[in-house]
């Protein structure tokens, strides 16, 4: 069984409108900004396209999607039909370490909290900011 092509030309579409507006790029630096709402309409086109597919043999053409919208592998992995996200916490954390921690086992690059209305750096990251003054 297979999926008509306007389908999976939707679901392309629909991924290109929805990265310009969470990934922001620049110097082959990526950043991927995390307004919930936007992220929760995400998951729910990347699962609700999942539940179509896996009634049909489209593997090929998941991976291809994948390969030309990389940013969700750094949003998500994927079981059975089903994206998963990597920063929903499973436990209650007890500080600011052990979110950091968490985070840094899921992602690459530099992880920036916001506390209030401020921007906090962790660790190494923290030391080299205030060591070059840089301001965020």
């Amino acid at each position: 069984m297979y999926i008509r092509r306007r389908t999976a030309a939707r679901f392309r579409d629909s991924l290109r409108r929805q990265e310009k507006r969470i990934v922001k790029t620049s110097d082959n630096k990526r950043a991927i900004v995390f307004p919930p709402e936007r992220h929760l309409e995400l998951f729910s086109t990347v699962n609700s396209y999942l539940g179509l597919f896996s009634h049909a043999s489209c593997n090929r053409l998941f991976r291809a999607i994948l390969q030309d919208h990389p940013f969700l592998s750094d949003l998500y992995y994927f079981q059975k039909h089903k994206a998963v996200r990597y920063w929903k916490l499973g436990f209650r954390p007890k500080n600011l370490f052990t979110q950091y921690q968490f985070f840094r086992r899921r992602f690459r690059g530099l992880i920036v909290f916001q506390v209030g209305c401020f921007l906090e750096l962790y660790n190494r990251y923290a030391v080299w900011a205030g060591e070059k003054r840089y301001w965020l």
